[in-house]
């Protein structure tokens, strides 16, 4: 039976699980986040940690979970799952917004990581005060863009045959996600989406995990990525090794 979570996810392109994560968690991780951001340039969107396993293996013990995994089977429709990567984004007072973009632009994936997700577990109340994620809802469908820059003078490097976003032409259909601090957000590769600065002087912690499915393949000339260089990945290789999780669900 398909859930309400994964009609929601179909239909709009992204979907809120209120409460997901236990909020007795939620002090030590935002604690563990200032530790890491403490001493950090805050860059144009806020501070941007990559790969937790090496940085702070407490968040690793959260964000490679199987609560969370079961959330983003059920959310996916997939009774197993591959958990590819995770972030901190530490959006603090001051930091300014993001551009709209898809998140499968920057995956050195194939077209098989289009049926995985990107979860977005809110460790603050977020709002358009302090920057909470806007969607275009049922973006998702209208196909694969060329990657944009996620701030001004970025310069992303460009798929040619692939067609540009139009942000600018379809904001007005954008609709804040407003998220409760232990709140989870999962999307769709493709939505297109993008978050206001944070204006407040609230913080706005979050972590940021990638889903696939576990048949996922390497595919690095579609995007720069870390990866790409700190293992080299084959084109067409499957997705294993230390700090890639498979869980059975």
């Amino acid at each position: 039976m398909t859930s309400s979570l994964r009609e929601r996810y179909l239909r709009d392109g992204y979907v809120l699980a209120p409460g997901a994560l236990p909020l007795e968690l939620l002090p030590g991780l935002r604690a563990e986040i200032d530790a890491l951001s403490a001493g950090r340039e805050l860059g144009n969107y806020g501070v941007l940690l990559h790969d937790l396993g090496a940085l702070a293996p407490a968040l690793r013990e959260v964000t490679a979970s199987e609560g969370l995994a079961r959330l983003a089977g059920e959310a996916l429709g997939l009774n197993e799952v591959l958990f590819f990567q995770d972030h901190v984004i530490n959006k603090a007072p001051g930091s300014g917004a993001l551009n709209g973009h898809q998140d499968y632009a920057y995956w050195p994936l194939d077209e098989r990581a289009l049926a995985g997700a990107m979860m977005w577990v809110a460790l603050d109340d977020a709002d358009p005060g302090n920057g909470c994620l806007c969607f275009v809802p049922a973006s998702h469908t209208w196909g694969e863009r060329a990657a944009t820059d996620f701030v001004e003078g970025a310069n992303m490097p460009q798929q040619g045959q692939l067609p540009r976003m139009d942000w600018e032409g379809h904001a007005h259909e954008a609709a804040f996600a407003p998220c409760r601090a232990g709140d989870v957000l999962i999307n769709h590769p493709l939505v297109w989406h993008a978050s206001p600065a944070n204006d407040s002087q609230r913080p706005r912690r979050a972590l940021a995990i990638t889903w696939l499915p576990s048949d996922t393949r390497w595919d690095p000339e579609h995007a720069p990525h870390p990866f790409n260089w700190s293992l080299q990945p084959s084109a067409g290789a499957p997705i294993e090794g230390p700090g890639f999780v498979r869980f059975s669900l």
